[in-house]
């Protein structure tokens, strides 16, 4: 019978390693990197846009959809908002005053 050789077996585990390492790397530098500002700014449009659509005819926000985990973390790298949450938990009205188009009296 015969076996695998000793450095054949160190190359895989070398192998195996080095994987694992550019794995960790990609997922380190890639894909938990912080959202360009645009696109943060996209995202933050978008939700605010959704606020819009949540107000009565008093003009107050009546719930609203809640921040995605991507939003609330590039909010806090740009600094656009103050806080997190629904619609009216935001005081949507400062924090998305520059995000959304403003009525000219």
């Amino acid at each position: 019978m015969k076996g695998i050789a000793t450095d054949t077996i160190a190359k895989m585990l070398l192998v195996v390693i080095v994987v694992a390492i550019v794995v960790v790397l990609l997922y380190i530098y890639v894909l938990q990197s912080p959202l360009p500002e645009t696109i943060c700014r996209g995202l933050m449009t978008q939700w605010c846009g959704s606020c819009e659509m949540t107000k009565n005819e008093g003009g107050t926000y009546i719930g609203g959809p809640g921040m995605s985990t991507r939003l609330q973390k590039c909010i806090d790298d740009y600094g656009f908002a103050s806080k997190h949450g629904n619609c009216e938990e935001l005081n949507n009205k400062n924090d998305c005053r520059g995000f959304i188009p403003q009525k000219t009296s």
